[in-house]
């Protein structure tokens, strides 16, 4: 794809994000078919920043540990502290070299804290999520809500996540973010959240595997 044709395509996915879902990114699991469903046994990684990571609570209690005492299946933790986007692309290739049956992506809460462009964030995700699915890998999506911050990078994501047929998983900290028994401070959960997080990413996560 040209350089010209990738930024019409994400010029039109932010209108459309704007225009179709103007709130709070609604909605806890997808309304489209999903590429690559049902991909069958297999690893999961789980590819992020800090809320993959874990950070906030003690080792072996990150939602990618509690991900695994839920489904049964092997999950390989690749968060990392900080990560945006586009730091997560430029590791892809540990990631893909694990020949996963499932990626679950949760990037973008520190693009929204570096104030990085949209459309950044959002060519870095097509990357991402294209590489993936060519291989074969189902692809889902944890989007973040925090209070009082904008919508419109979710949003996006979300319109992109539509067209290249990744599962959208909505809900996964809603209601955490202001519950102090449940977060370490306003960005990260604790323990008892990130467990709350996994049982939320496993009901969406276990009828397409």
């Amino acid at each position: 794809m040209s350089g010209k044709t990738l930024t019409g395509l994400l010029a039109a996915l932010v209108v459309a994000a704007m225009v179709l879902r103007p709130g709070a990114p609604q909605g806890a699991s997808d309304d489209w078919r999903i590429q690559n469903e049902h991909p069958g046994d297999g690893p999961i990684v789980c590819l992020g920043d800090s809320l993959t990571a874990g950070f906030g609570a003690e080792p072996g209690r990150s939602y990618p540990d509690v991900l695994h005492e839920i489904l049964g299946r092997e999950i390989v933790n690749r968060g990392r502290n900080g990560d945006t986007a586009g730091d997560a692309l430029a590791r892809l290739d540990d990631v893909v070299a694990l020949r996963p049956k499932a990626v679950v992506v949760t990037l973008g809460g520190n693009d929204m804290l570096q104030r990085l462009p949209i459309p950044q964030t959002v060519a870095a995700m097509t990357r991402i999520f294209d590489r993936l699915l060519d291989q074969g890998t189902m692809v889902a999506f944890v989007a973040i809500d925090p209070p009082l911050a904008s919508s419109a990078r979710m949003d996006a994501i979300r319109a992109l996540c539509r067209q290249r047929g990744v599962l959208w998983i909505g809900d996964a900290m809603t209601g955490l973010w202001q519950d102090r028994t449940r977060m370490t401070d306003q960005i990260h959960p604790n323990a008892a959240g990130y467990r709350i997080m996994a049982e939320r990413v496993a009901g969406a996560l276990r009828p397409r595997l």
